[in-house]
């Protein structure tokens, strides 16, 4: 064979692509196994977008544009019952509770995802509406802060649940963002 030939040949490439860090996989609720982007079994998470808040809002100027990011079509923000110490309530008096909460109207299955959750990248805690996001080596990265309710969207009014079985959204990192996803069809509000 001449020189000439052997250039000819098609390069071997032995290079070994990196496994995908552990904030790229999802578990599957079904199979209780984690997936990388989607379960080949069961399928993807059904994506709900929030609502685009529109520049001029027919609301009032003291509903925040958060609230009218909520997807309207079965979800609503009122305000909760679950007792304790109250948060911020933008569309009642300050009462003992937990505020606002978000409520759906239809039972919803195991795997919606809602999100991201929005708000402003710090590395300080200062409100209650924080969430710790973290890098590909488990290190503390940076908080997302939903306090201003004009850099965040209607996801910082779902409250926790009081109590395990009254838990029907879990919240999980995926890919430097945190969300929210169905867990099962349990007829709970988000409150």
């Amino acid at each position: 064979m001449s020189r000439l030939n052997l250039r000819k040949l098609p390069r071997i490439s032995y290079y070994e692509p990196e496994e995908p860090s552990f904030d790229e996989y999802l578990f599957c609720h079904e199979c209780r196994d984690y997936v990388y982007e989607y379960c080949s079994i069961h399928g993807p998470l059904l994506v709900v977008p929030d609502a685009k808040a529109p520049l001029k809002s027919p609301l009032p100027a003291h509903v925040p544009r958060a609230a009218l990011t909520v997807p309207s079509v079965f979800l609503h923000i009122a305000p909760s019952s679950i007792p304790g110490l109250a948060k911020e309530c933008f569309a009642c008096p300050i009462e003992p509770g937990a505020g606002i909460g978000v409520f759906s109207s239809l039972t919803l299955p195991a795997g919606v995802r809602f999100g991201p959750y929005r708000g402003k990248i710090t590395k300080d805690i200062d409100s209650v509406y924080c969430w710790q996001i973290y890098d590909k080596n488990n290190k503390p990265a940076h908080v997302v802060d939903a306090a201003d309710d004009g850099r965040s969207n209607w996801m910082r009014y779902v409250n926790c649940s009081r109590h395990w079985s009254e838990q029907n959204l879990l919240a999980y990192q995926y890919k430097g963002q945190l969300y929210y996803r169905s867990d099962d069809s349990k007829i709970y509000d988000f409150t």
